[in-house]
């Protein structure tokens, strides 16, 4: 039993799906006196030719369909076996280590984290804590990226800021409010009104928005933290200006009312990675999903 040259087989293989030793010698890289020598050998070795010429051109005859057909499956499935190991691979536990700021809407942060999270192979890390701190953890590469509602500084080197979402902030109280659709906004004049901490970064246009509409609601407490604004929302305490995604659970089950859903005010989300960061694979994912 003769043993078969698969380096030959191969090389029969290319010529037969470029139409010719030209084009093959040009995917091959090699010489068309080498190439036509190898093709000769394989004949040899199967005691059969397995081309005839018309018109200046090589044409399969039956012998060489025969192998080339043989000689597809086994190189089609040489490409399965490697696209198998690679996913394979891909599937081995990775780990991402996020950053995120405590003050931020925990549903916004599961929103953007989803990529990872429905990948079985990804253990996925999380830090909260301040911005400060996270931009020292991410430049120590203690952290892969960090998710926040503003860019990081342009003097840090190396550091890029991919936008993930625009989120529009509304208005919201409880249902005892309700009534306050209708008349806005001057409905809003005199009504207590929680907004976000001074630390915000939505802070001067919700209060511009209030100084253009000439309103003047009673402002009961400034809140940093959005969890604690949804509280305050659902106990009747007052209106929140706050983002619609961290409350949109409480609107859909009614708990919540929204007094005015389209205030032309928004917070932008990014997500912030290092240049060795952004190469990691669950970073790529996320940002080509949001990008």
């Amino acid at each position: 039993m003769h043993w078969l040259n698969y380096h030959h087989l191969y090389y029969f293989w290319t010529i037969a799906k470029e139409d010719g030793v030209t084009k093959a010698c040009k995917k091959l890289r090699l010489s068309q006196p080498t190439l036509s020598s190898q093709l000769r050998q394989f004949e040899d070795v199967l005691g059969k030719p397995l081309f005839e010429r018309k018109s200046r051109k090589l044409v399969l005859n039956e012998t060489g369909r025969i192998v080339f057909d043989y000689a597809d499956q086994i190189f089609k499935m040489g490409e399965q076996l490697l696209s198998s190991l690679e996913e394979s691979s891909e599937k081995e536990q990775i780990t991402l280590q996020v950053g995120v700021l405590s003050t931020l809407p925990k549903k916004d942060i599961y929103d953007f984290l989803q990529t990872p999270l429905h990948q079985g192979h990804v253990r996925l890390v999380l830090h909260v804590a301040s911005m400060e701190e996270l931009l020292v953890e991410l430049m120590n590469h203690n952290i892969d990226a960090i998710i926040s509602n503003t860019k990081a500084p342009t003097d840090l080197k190396g550091v890029f800021n991919y936008h993930l979402d625009r989120v529009p902030v509304i208005i919201a109280g409880s249902k005892d409010f309700k009534d306050l659709r209708r008349g806005f906004p001057k409905s809003l004049n005199h009504q207590p009104l929680f907004i976000p901490g001074y630390k915000s970064y939505i802070r001067h246009d919700i209060e511009q928005f209030f100084k253009d509409k000439n309103i003047h609601p009673k402002i009961r407490g400034e809140v940093q933290d959005s969890e604690f604004l949804r509280v305050l929302a659902a106990s009747g305490e007052g209106l929140v200006t706050i983002e619609r995604s961290a409350i949109s659970d409480l609107i859909k089950s009614k708990e919540l009312v929204s007094i005015a859903d389209d205030i032309g005010i928004y917070e932008d989300y990014y997500l912030i990675a290092s240049k060795a960061s952004s190469d990691h694979p669950m970073i790529k994912k996320i940002v080509k999903k949001y990008t």
